[in-house]
């Protein structure tokens, strides 16, 4: 437990009750309300057990009856502030699935796992009520075409002490999502391996409803809408970036596009920056220095990639 919880009990005594108090794990007795009905005497108190250390802990009870004699009881009991802990395995959160997919998902406590249910919009769709510090739950989900959208999940888990966990999870459920092909991408540099400068990409998104919105990303960056609220079955469209906006090596360029069921694809190509030229050193020859005949030229060319090619112009011609 690990909430605001009521301690209460009876006592009762030949010439009558004086007071009952209470002291938790050995701290100081406080007095307690009390009220009687004939000889038996009822004593209540409220606590918080914020206040009370995780794990066991002891009650002691007082009673003091009319000629001062006293008693007191001991109980022992547990305080358990610890939530259970939801693991999901599938599907991801904002996945686009099909009409068949797979949930599965745990939930683990330190002391044990009382109820584990799944909802979806509200409705439970699968639980596991058996009594073990870890349960788990596989469901395989099966609807329609018309069952396709937007669909909140939430996993929830209660434990022995009455502590709840709870995730919720966004998923599309979608059974053809938006698609994109054609993609082509060009620079400065002429060629679709390696990059420089402003780089240009043309590609075509499609879906068999409509297609809203496509957005692009590089590596782990921001995803930047380029295309919004087309709500048409196929779009041509292109953008731009500048290169030079990044470091220069691999990277992964991901499109997505996303149909007007908030189903998606993303597409992926790896593309190679490169902005930095190549570096010449003449090792034979110096600045302003007179030479007659041949010369035996001897040049070192180094990249971060790799030559393409080498001239070697005199005069500037």
């Amino acid at each position: 437990m690990n909430a605001p919880y009521d301690f209460f009990g009876t006592a009762t005594d030949d010439t009558g009750i004086k007071e009952v108090a209470i002291s938790f794990d050995n701290n100081s007795f406080y007095r307690v309300s009390i009220s009687n009905n004939g000889s038996t005497y009822h004593w209540y108190t409220n606590i918080h057990t914020s206040t009370l250390t995780e794990g066991n802990n002891e009650l002691y009870v007082a009673v003091k009856d009319i000629d001062n004699k006293t008693k007191i009881t001991r109980l022992l009991f547990t305080v358990d502030k610890t939530l259970p802990v939801i693991s999901i395995i599938s599907p991801t959160n904002g996945a686009t699935v099909g009409t068949n997919f797979a949930i599965s998902a745990s939930a683990s406590d330190n002391n044990f796992i009382s109820s584990f249910f799944i909802r979806m919009d509200g409705a439970v769709i699968a639980s596991n009520s058996t009594h073990a510090s870890f349960v788990s739950i596989y469901k395989n989900f099966v609807t329609n075409l018309s069952g396709e959208g937007e669909r909140i999940l939430e996993f929830v888990a209660f434990d022995g002490a009455g502590n709840n966990a709870n995730t919720t999870y966004t998923i599309y459920i979608n059974e053809n999502p938006a698609r994109t092909s054609n993609v082509v991408i060009t620079s400065e540099a002429g060629n679709q391996i390696f990059l420089k400068g402003m780089a240009s990409i043309t590609g075509t998104s499609y879906d068999e409803g409509s297609v809203k919105d496509v957005y692009y990303r590089l590596d782990s960056g921001e995803e930047i809408k380029f295309v919004s609220d087309a709500n048409v079955t196929s779009t041509n469209w292109n953008f731009s970036f500048d290169t030079r906006n990044y470091s220069d090596g691999a990277h992964k360029l991901f499109i997505k596009a996303v149909d007007n069921l908030g189903g998606y694809t993303v597409y992926t190509t790896n593309v190679f920056i490169d902005n930095s030229r190549p570096f010449v050193s003449v090792l034979n020859i110096s600045d302003y220095e007179s030479y007659n005949g041949y010369i035996n030229l001897q040049v070192s060319i180094t990249d971060n990639v790799s030559l393409l090619s080498l001239k070697v112009l005199t005069n500037g011609g």
